[in-house]
């Protein structure tokens, strides 16, 4: 779970970063839709980002609280769609590289619009009482989601040396290592198959203090059904408390 301070103690960055994380949560977006690919209907996660290339990871239960369990890539033009496996609480993530993550909650009620959306708040309004927040960017178009440039990279973590290999039909043993200057890694330390759209998250090399987790090789074991490609690359990033992202790292299986 993330760690909550008091905003008015933090940098201008990071009051930016939880301000921007806190809108996400408590202004979420209900979406949903159908579509029919000959058996039982799919719902589908849909929208927009204001530009690309990047990932948008679908996390099952609450933001931060749930499981990773399905991606997609999205190129130029910010355009991404994911089928999701069942209604309820989903979390929207999308790493771009180059900017802070953006995560999103969003409430899956099938025959609901299924475009995610980024409110449009008046800062003015809500900063009335806490002295100037002209800190805050928000887009003017909720349908363009909108995530904030990193202004400073140095924080952000570093990933290398990540590995993925077929252990059996299905089965993939995979491993990255992990360095955050600050060490205050969140749980997503995320890969993706991209032709499956299979995702998940990789355990930490040790325990895990405050909510932080280490620095060091993670590791985990990925599923892929059968019915499902089971060839191509995979990706893998990683992400801390402060919405600070890695690069997006491409390998083939060995």
């Amino acid at each position: 779970m993330l760690r909550y301070r008091h905003w008015l103690t933090e940098s201008p960055r990071t009051r930016r970063r939880l301000s921007s994380l806190a809108l996400s949560a408590l202004l979420a977006l209900f979406a949903s839709g159908c579509v029919d690919l000959g058996h039982e209907p799919v719902t589908v996660m849909q929208g927009q980002l204001m530009t690309g290339p990047g990932v948008v990871f679908a996390e099952r239960g609450e933001l931060w609280a749930g499981t990773f369990e399905l991606a997609t890539t999205f190129e130029e033009d910010g355009h991404f769609e994911i089928p999701v496996s069942g209604d309820g609480l989903w979390g929207f993530h999308a790493y771009l590289e180059g900017y802070i993550y953006l995560p999103i909650q969003v409430d899956i009620g099938r025959g609901l619009p299924t475009t995610v959306t980024q409110p449009v708040v008046d800062w003015e309004q809500l900063c009335d009482g806490f002295g100037r927040c002209n800190w805050v960017e928000q887009s003017t178009n909720a349908a363009i989601l909108t995530p904030e440039v990193d202004d400073d990279p140095t924080d952000n973590p570093v990933i290398s040396n990540p590995h993925v290999v077929r252990a059996a039909p299905g089965i993939f043993q995979v491993s990255l290592d992990v360095f955050d200057p600050n060490g205050d890694l969140s749980n997503q330390i995320l890969v993706h198959h991209i032709a499956s759209g299979i995702a998940s998250q990789l355990n930490p090399p040790g325990p895990i203090v405050d909510g932080d987790r280490p620095n060091g090789t993670y590791t985990g074991t990925v599923l892929i059904p059968e019915d499902r490609p089971q060839g191509g690359p995979w990706q893998f990033l990683a992400a801390d408390h402060q919405c600070s992202n890695s690069q997006i790292l491409e390998v083939l299986p060995e």
